[in-house]
């Protein structure tokens, strides 16, 4: 059986007692796998945390005989994958290193070692080291050849010439201010204190990202130099790509070993642990297994938030399309968590005023919250083309023109690619529903709350759009109309999720604020109603297309579906933006989403073969139908990676949210659809909790707490029964010649009173009877349960 050998060459400090230097990096490094040959730049009985200790630094002779003893050894371009370098106890011995190692570099054209360096300078504002060694490291940082540097906020300070760090824009600028002297692709702040809050922040070709620490009230000698070979491994088995999984990785298993070590010094010592502000020798013997736990198994190594995309909706809002990374400064901006009140009237207007935050996550912040999601294999089969630019938009156009005729578009000759396997979610893993649908709400977070941080924040533009002086007063953001994306991103799997925000406003209780509300209003009710909104003659309606009773344009309906202004097109544009930046050569898509976001998920899904899981969505098969969307040919419905997951008690997931009475109704919302395309997966709380149908279990929190975290195990995902969406409504098109139904008397309408001499009135009585018919007149305004309150004419 082969092993894989890999090796290094660590020259740091050496002590005899204790652990720092090589005595903390060679073993990790060995019980990690790694052959380790090291030059030791001091013999030192112990480290300085004893108070008194004894020997002596290495001399500049021996280091020089050592390394060239080596090199008449070994070739090290052959042998070594890293060259580390840490501690030089004087400028003498550091100049010798930096000779050694760039004679390396210089004078062959072989494969490189990896340089990394842990450039010791002091901590805590203080120097270890004589001020005569900076300057030979800002050589080193200058040379072009050092990959990889794990300095702390001190001596990142020192190298970026005494910029004090107090807070994210000294930060800014102490960056700018070491990018601008040294040639460094990466390097990662082991530990940094901004606004009393600590972190370690990486930084990898210009981009920056940050990972919460734990803030222990100890100090751990050698803690530094067991995170560079902590950081080393992880960095070689992830391909020398510095990523956020990565670092939280390693500071998992650096925060185990603090603890340990903590608990290890309680027993030795006694006394209340948190007394305790010293540990002497960290312990790494004692907690080995922490080395070789596995990384796809870490909860910590999953989904953050990276960016949110607000596309604009609307006659004038639709041409906006921008996008907001989330920065470091994004975050500190924003509160450690949000305040929830747990609300348990049935005041609608009291749901939606409050956040829907489950209490599973009460106390985590949306913005920083880790998200494990297990990936399962799967197959799809999707369409050849559906990255080509403007193909799916110019087949669905197609297809709406010639009313989806099978015949005509089966000469188009849609090619499909063969069906593969891909990584589909886990929908038997619970953690795994449960991420999702806290992916699914996360897209309702409102923050920033303050108008002017809303004003600062770096919006990109990526539609290729600027306003124009008629239309200079257009807003975006979180105060506009429009659909709304958050985009997590797995960097160790390759898997990025879109939760796509769903119902909002004064309706139905889906998170919490009115922002986008009256526009998710007019696509819900284009999407899940049989006709505009037509529910009775008090309603009105979101689209011309109604023509007369239980008859509607069929034409007109899917040219509204269709136009630019509605969320559907708007969804598209959100999955091209996304997919530009994550390649799909590259990263599995997936989709999400609550309500109306779960539907948008589902056609999204199906327009471009994506793995989505809907929460509690409307049913969504007569807006597929509607809109034309191809389908894969040999694959049933109920195979295409689409799961509907619902519970019996929500009126809008099993479409009886629609009665003259009902709350949906009452806000302005007529869900009359109630079949779903792919999977459904019912939790039945109707028959084992007792519940009654209710508006309030449609809240995605009640789902997470109430629902799924219940149950032991997931729901079945099934394929729908057989099933048909507004059955007595008849469908006309332009060109329909069938004959209209005779019309039926309005019964809202007073009748002409009837006379026994009935029989007598003559034609041209009927006659002027029907002509004096007074005209329809429209609605300007209605009250809350939609009675008209004023017309046209008043």
């Amino acid at each position: 059986m082969s092993v894989e050998v890999k090796s290094l060459l660590s020259i740091l400090s050496h002590v005899s007692h204790g652990y720092v230097g090589n005595r903390a990096m060679v073993f990790p490094f060995q019980f990690s796998g790694w052959d380790v040959d090291s030059i030791n730049t001091t013999d030192y009985l112990n480290h300085p945390g004893y108070r008194k200790f004894k020997g002596k630094p290495t001399s500049a002779e021996l280091i020089t005989d050592l390394f060239l003893g080596l090199k008449d050894i070994v070739d090290f371009n052959e042998e070594y994958e890293i060259i580390l370098t840490g501690y030089s106890p004087n400028d003498l011995i550091l100049e010798i290193i930096y000779q050694q190692v760039m004679s390396i570099y210089n004078n062959s054209n072989k494969k490189k070692p990896v340089w990394i360096v842990d450039p010791v300078l002091g901590d805590n504002g203080k120097l270890y080291v004589p001020d005569t060694v900076v300057p030979i490291y800002e050589k080193i940082l200058a040379s072009g050849e050092v990959n990889l540097i794990t300095p702390n906020q001190f001596e990142f300070e020192v190298l970026s010439g005494g910029k004090k760090i107090r807070d994210w824009d000294s930060l800014k600028l102490a960056i700018e201010a070491f990018e601008s002297k040294y040639n460094i692709p990466n390097f990662v702040i082991s530990s940094i204190i901004i606004e009393d809050k600590m972190y370690s922040l990486g930084y990898l070709h210009q981009k920056l990202f940050i990972v919460p620490i734990e803030q222990i009230d100890c100090n751990f000698n050698g803690c530094g130099d067991v995170f560079t070979s902590l950081l080393t491994n992880a960095y070689y088995n992830n391909q020398y790509q510095l990523t956020p999984q990565v670092l939280t990785l390693v500071l998992i298993k650096l925060n185990k070993i603090l603890h340990h070590s903590l608990e290890q010094e309680h027993l030795k010592i006694g006394g209340e642990i948190k007394d305790i502000k010293l540990v002497k020798d960290i312990r790494i013997i004692s907690l080995r297994h922490v080395l070789l736990e596995d990384e796809s198994n870490n909860p910590l190594l999953s989904k953050v938030i990276k960016h949110i995309y607000h596309h604009g909706a609307g006659e004038k809002n639709y041409r906006v399309h921008r996008r907001l990374d989330i920065t470091p400064e994004f975050i500190s901006n924003q509160p450690d968590d949000i305040e929830v009140e747990d609300i348990e009237s049935e005041d609608l207007q009291a749901i939606y005023n409050g956040m829907d935050w489950p209490k599973v996550h009460w106390g985590k912040n949306p913005w920083t919250i880790d998200l494990n999601i297990k990936h399962a294999p799967g197959l799809a089969k999707r369409l050849k083309e559906r990255h080509t630019p403007n193909f799916i938009e110019l087949y669905l156009e197609y297809a709406m023109r010639i009313r989806g005729n099978p015949s005509l578009l089966n000469k188009i000759g849609l090619e499909w690619d063969p069906e593969e396997e891909i990584r589909i979610p886990d929908m038997k893993d619970r953690d795994t529903i449960v991420n999702l649908a806290t992916i699914s709400l996360n897209a309702y977070v409102r923050f920033p709350q303050n108008k002017e941080e809303k004003k600062k924040l770096d919006w990109i533009d990526v539609g290729g759009w600027e306003p124009d002086e008629k239309h200079d007063d257009i807003n975006f953001g979180w105060e506009d109309i429009g659909l709304r994306g958050h985009i997590f991103v797995n960097e160790e799997d390759k898997i990025v999720v879109i939760g796509i925000k769903g119902t909002l406003g004064a309706g139905l209780p889906g998170g919490g604020s009115d922002e986008t509300g009256n526009n998710d209003k007019t696509n819900d009710n284009l999407l899940f109603l049989c006709c505009c909104a037509r529910v009775s003659y008090m309603w009105t309606t979101v689209c011309d297309c109604y023509e007369k009773t239980y008859t509607c344009n069929q034409d007109c309906l899917e040219k509204e579906l269709m136009r630019k202004d509605r969320y559907y097109q708007a969804t598209i544009d959100l999955y091209k933006n996304v997919s530009s930046i994550y390649s799909t050569e590259e990263y599995e898509i997936w989709v999400t989403g609550h309500s109306l976001g779960g539907a948008l998920a589902s056609l999204l899904g199906r327009t471009f073969g994506l793995p989505a899981v809907a929460f509690e969505a409307p049913g969504e098969m007569l807006a597929m139908k509607r809109l034309h969307l191809p389908q894969a040919p040999g694959i049933p419905k109920h195979k295409e990676n689409i799961w509907h997951i619902g519970n019996t008690a929500d009126p809008i997931y099993m479409g009886v949210c629609n009665g003259a009475l009902s709350s949906c109704n009452v806000a302005g919302y007529a869900m009359e659809t109630a079949c779903h395309t792919g999977k459904v997966c019912v939790y039945d709380v109707v028959t084992d909790k007792g519940w009654r149908v209710n508006l309030l279990n449609h809240r995605i929190h009640t789902v997470i707490d109430d629902i799924i975290l219940t149950y032991n195990e997931t729901a079945a995902c099934v394929e729908q029964p057989p099933c048909r969406d507004c059955f007595n409504w008849r469908y006309s098109s332009h060109d329909d010649n069938e004959p209209d139904p005779p019309k039926l008397p309005n019964p809202l309408k007073p009748r002409p009173p009837s006379t026994t001499a009935s029989t007598t009135i003559t034609s041209s009585t009927t006659t002027s009877a029907t002509s004096s018919t007074e005209p329809t007149k429209k609605c300007l305004e209605r009250t809350w349960y939609g009675w008209c309150k004023k017309w046209q004419d008043d």
